[in-house]
């Protein structure tokens, strides 16, 4: 028996696809799948991971605090010196 899809959302990033989706089990418990598909040369290459509804609220803390240090990392990235010739 296949997971109820409670919601679906699609990002196109280039040669990259990722999928979330919200899922039902037969039971009733909820989760997230994250799925990327990457087109390679010689088809694609696809992974995938899985949040339980219990452990998504630490998930999305963790994900807004590496957001957070990549942003900070990008504002502070040192400008590259002009070359001399």
């Amino acid at each position: 028996m296949h997971d109820k899809e409670i919601y679906t959302g699609r990002l196109n990033l280039g040669s990259r696809t990722f999928f979330l989706d919200v899922k039902q089990t037969w039971d009733g418990r909820h989760y997230i799948k994250i799925a990327s598909s990457d087109k390679v040369a010689n088809g694609y290459v696809h992974n995938r991971i899985v949040i339980h509804s219990r452990d998504v609220e630490m998930f999305k803390q963790e994900l807004d605090r590496v957001i957070f240090e990549l942003k900070k990392a990008i504002k502070n990235k040192p400008k590259a010196k002009p070359t001399s010739r």
